[in-house]
């Protein structure tokens, strides 16, 4: 199941209900021009939420508590500046120590991103339903107990700013000392960071606590009189977050399905969800023992939006055409330009001048599946191509569960074949007799796309 709107006709607290009372499974992402924002969903429990912001905060937490030196911040900030994974899979996957072990610090994380969200007043909001899979953390939160709790600070923080015009005023510290004989660590903290100048929204996001005692402790400081605000600009200027781009956005969400499921068919619809943004028309492919049996067609009409329709029967043999030949003996996706295909031309309208994609998402000796994708489209820069064959290679077959013939056969077809199929020369397929053994495929029931 997948549903999508906008934040300015349906609250995302009004979707985090119904996903949580109707105990399902997936993502539901939000994006607007300067955030992205993902929860994610087991049996309608919230067990992760993650935002470029959220992470930020959640590296101060760890810090604050000595439970990262500066070292390791380092580390996974050069981690997920490298692959776009959010803090806590880098954690997950380093040896530093146990995610149970920081699971309160976890949670309070997620509910920084669950605040962040019911800030925003725009962007479009999209849920996929997928299966998902716990990490060692375990956190499994109430989604609705959740977001009324947040829901509350929301509101708090709205009429906090609205008291003081706008939290992009500057603050600035009148006395060094507070008017009470103990006060909380966390107070003085609050005001060794205003020294600095920042603005009220600043300060709350640079403090390594929670943002709403963060608010809190600002309101007592003005109350004491130890900060005061200046006066705000004529023109207020939002510090704007780097702006996402929604491609790469898209491409995060349906790497992070990929990374967290290894079974066939979480891993298609993810790949379908992301190409059917991007892509004219995409093939779901079955075949069995070589003969093409089945093709499911997805495509975009402009008048009558997403269209759907199923082919059965005998519709040809893989092994006839050069390039499926060389996608089967590899395991390696063929990225390029669109080629003629007598299998392809039965299942469709000739193919455009444009690009094409035909990735394995399943290749075994009896049953195999594969995705096609095409699109016209010229994009300038990083296309949905680039990103598209990114994503094949986590689907792509370890090479160490292959026979030395399948290896081997891999190498030269990657290395000759689909090239040479990619410049439109004739490809010298070398059949191969090994293939990957079929109890280290990933389990899908033979007729999931037969109906």
């Amino acid at each position: 199941m997948i549903f999508k709107g906008e934040l300015s006709k349906y609250h995302p607290a009004d979707a985090i209900m119904f996903i949580s009372q109707a105990g399902l499974d997936g993502l539901f992402s939000v994006a607007d021009q300067d955030c992205f924002v993902t929860l994610t969903f087991r049996n309608g429990r919230l067990i992760d939420a993650h935002s470029a912001r959220g992470d930020r905060k959640l590296l101060r937490f760890l810090h604050h508590a000595k439970r990262l030196n500066d070292s390791q911040i380092r580390q996974v900030q050069h981690i997920q500046r490298e692959t776009g994974l959010s803090v806590r899979q880098i954690l997950g996957k380093l040896d530093f120590f146990p995610l149970s072990d920081i699971r309160d610090t976890l949670t309070t994380g997620l509910m920084e991103v669950l605040r962040q969200l019911f800030l925003l007043d725009q962007g479009s909001f999209n849920f996929t339903e997928t299966a998902v899979e716990e990490d060692g953390a375990q956190i499994r939160l109430d989604a609705a107990k959740a977001t009324l709790g947040i829901l509350h600070q929301a509101d708090e923080y709205r009429d906090f700013e609205k008291s003081i015009l706008t939290g992009e005023r500057r603050v600035r510290v009148r006395q060094n000392t507070l008017n009470s004989e103990n006060p909380a660590d966390a107070l003085r903290l609050v005001l060794e960071l205003a020294q600095g100048q920042p603005t009220v929204n600043a300060l709350i996001e640079k403090a390594p606590l929670p943002s709403h005692e963060v608010l809190q402790h600002v309101g007592q400081l003005l109350e004491q009189g130890a900060i005061a605000l200046h006066a705000p600009q004529k023109i207020i200027r939002r510090p704007a977050e780097p702006v996402l781009d929604p491609l790469f956005s898209a491409y995060k969400q349906t790497l992070k399905i990929l990374l967290g499921s290894k079974e066939v068919l979480p891993r298609l619809e993810a790949m379908l969800s992301f190409g059917k943004m991007y892509y004219d028309r995409m093939l779901i492919l079955t075949a069995r023992q070589g003969e093409l049996v089945h093709c499911k067609t997805i495509g975009m009409d402009p008048d009558t939006g997403l269209v759907q329709n199923a082919i059965k029967g005998n519709l040809g043999r893989l092994d006839t055409d050069p390039v499926f030949s060389a996608v089967c003996r590899s395991g390696i996706a063929f990225f390029g330009k669109t080629f003629t295909c007598a299998l392809l031309d039965r299942l469709m309208e000739p193919a455009p001048d444009g690009e094409c994609a035909l990735i394995p998402m399943l290749n075994g000796p009896k049953i195999s599946i594969f995705l096609y994708a095409r699109t016209r489209k010229n994009y300038p820069g990083v296309s949905p191509h680039h990103y598209l064959e990114l994503l094949s290679w986590i689907i792509a077959p370890d090479v160490r569960t292959q026979t030395p013939q399948a290896q081997n056969q891999g190498r030269q077809d990657d290395g000759g074949g689909l090239r040479r199929i990619a410049r439109g020369e004739q490809a010298n397929v070398v059949t191969a007799e090994g293939m990957a053994d079929e109890d280290n495929l990933y389990v899908v029931p033979h007729d999931a796309f037969l109906v």
